[in-house]
């Protein structure tokens, strides 16, 4: 009677240690998935930060353009979570090309605007995203 008590007692020991170890293995997975999505949104947070920069600066550009026809030169825009820089050269009396580069944290969106007229109105021949100016 005692060996056949001890013999289940070893069963239910090793019951509840490998249902303990997959449960943990379980819980730990789930935690490791959570801290991926978390990471991947914050990633997404700070590239639609860098986009948004990196327009603000376009749009800078443009007014800075639209105010002096032949504004030519660098500036930068700073805030607390982003910045962005842009470089404006002109191409002839009409045509204007800006390099915009916004950045957030470890992310950074690069944005190429072509000016086809400025007067009555600016008139935006190409506007993109580009890897690299």
């Amino acid at each position: 009677m005692k060996k056949n008590n001890l013999k289940k007692g070893y069963i239910t020991i090793i019951t509840v240690i490998t249902i303990s170890a997959v449960s943990i293995s379980v819980v730990l997975s789930l935690i490791f998935s959570s801290l991926g999505i978390i990471s991947s949104g914050q990633s997404l947070k700070s590239l639609a930060q860098a986009d948004a920069a990196a327009n603000a600066c376009v749009e800078e550009a443009l007014e800075r353009i639209r105010q002096d026809n032949n504004y030519q030169t660098s500036f930068s825009l700073s805030e607390t979570d982003y910045s962005c820089q842009a470089d404006i050269s002109q191409i002839s009396s009409s045509q204007f090309e800006i390099q915009s580069t916004g950045m957030s944290k470890d992310s950074y969106k690069k944005i190429r605007v072509t000016t086809s007229a400025i007067i009555p109105i600016i008139t935006i021949s190409s506007f993109g995203s580009v890897a690299d100016f």
